[in-house]
């Protein structure tokens, strides 16, 4: 597996070389083994839940890095987990993307989720809080890539307010593909 692109490597690349792309792909038209990321449309209430990294006040989506010798749904759930604190939840794939940024495409499966209960993030992980949010009141921290997976499917949270405003004013002009 490639070197992790962290949050600062992705923000100095991103000042470097431009925003990143995504694009969408067919589920199934990508081998298991070249899907880098597994990132969740979660939901609790019928609001989508955000996660905030302890040394950020962004907020992004659930989600994170394959381990090694783990299927991508395995990554899946144990990110939800352990990041939302999430119980007993229903998981389906919706998507599959992939982020060109730098010459370097990653690949990500894309699952809806919902779980009536989230007791919160493990205290001995990175994330410092999930939240089900009416609105975002902070940033995303990679808007060029979650803020178009929510743009995309907005319709999974129609009570969710802060979507439009929030999300397009952290994307680029003319990157709304």
């Amino acid at each position: 597996m490639d070197r992790p692109l962290d949050h600062d490597r992705y923000r100095r690349l991103v000042s470097e070389h431009g925003p990143a792309r995504l694009d969408w792909h067919a589920l199934g038209s990508v081998e298991d083994r070249r899907i880098t990321f597994a990132v969740h449309l979660a939901e609790t209430g019928g609001l989508p839940v955000f996660v905030r990294h302890r040394d950020r006040s962004t907020w992004e989506l659930p989600g994170g890095r394959r381990e090694p010798g783990e299927r991508i749904e395995e990554t899946g759930s144990r990110e939800l987990r352990e990041e939302c604190g999430a119980v007993d939840p229903e998981s389906r794939p919706i998507g599959l993307y992939s982020v060109l940024l730098a010459g370097r495409r990653t690949w990500g499966l894309l699952l809806h989720s919902r779980f009536e209960q989230m007791r919160g993030p493990a205290r001995h992980l990175e994330i410092a809080e999930a939240r089900a949010l009416l609105r975002l009141d902070l940033p995303l921290s990679y808007p060029e890539i979650q803020g178009l997976i929510l743009l995309k499917h907005r319709d999974l949270f129609p009570r969710f307010l802060g979507i439009d405003a929030a999300i397009l004013s952290t994307i680029p002009d003319g990157d709304l593909r």
